[in-house]
């Protein structure tokens, strides 16, 4: 059925494609499943708790505090690199201070590498929103055309009207 082909101007992009695979949902239904699991699990107060979480689970008893001069994870971890996320996403504000002050208090020595999960929801956060702008444009589209069938169930389409 050419699913295993990508034109051109598509690759890279297995994001907001649709399915590459016949479905026995309507496609629609699908894409605004997804959206919504994307929408919840890239809130700034899911992904924060998650980083919460995981705080709680990495043992960091065994390691050295300090890291040695010109380690570049020397540059992450603090409260410096916590204001900068901030200032780029305001957004997140609440649910990431919440969670850096949790760790701070609680688990100290993984602090470092929550900072630098918050960091990369720099990326993820914006990605997560466009994504779902483009699913919103697919589902737009989707609902211009006429409702696409489970395959294998006989379609039959009325006369065409002149």
């Amino acid at each position: 059925n050419g699913h295993d082909l990508m034109k051109v101007e598509q690759a890279g992009d297995q994001c907001t494609l649709g399915c590459n695979f016949d479905t026995k949902r309507p496609l629609r239904d699908i894409l605004a499943d997804y959206k919504a699991v994307l929408g919840h699990v890239f809130s700034p107060t899911a992904y924060a708790g998650r980083l919460s979480r995981l705080a709680v689970m990495l043992d960091r008893s065994d390691r050295r505090r300090d890291l040695p001069d010109g380690d570049m994870r020397k540059r992450l971890g603090g409260i410096d690199s916590v204001h900068k996320i901030m200032r780029a996403l305001p957004e997140v504000c609440e649910p990431f201070w919440k969670t850096f002050v949790e760790v701070a208090k609680t688990n100290p020595r993984a602090l470092r590498y929550i900072v630098m999960l918050m960091a990369l929801y720099l990326h993820l956060g914006p990605f997560s929103k466009r994504v779902i702008s483009e699913i919103d444009r697919r589902i737009a589209e989707l609902d211009g055309m006429p409702p696409v069938r489970a395959t294998g169930v006989k379609q039959t389409l009325p006369p065409a009207t002149v």
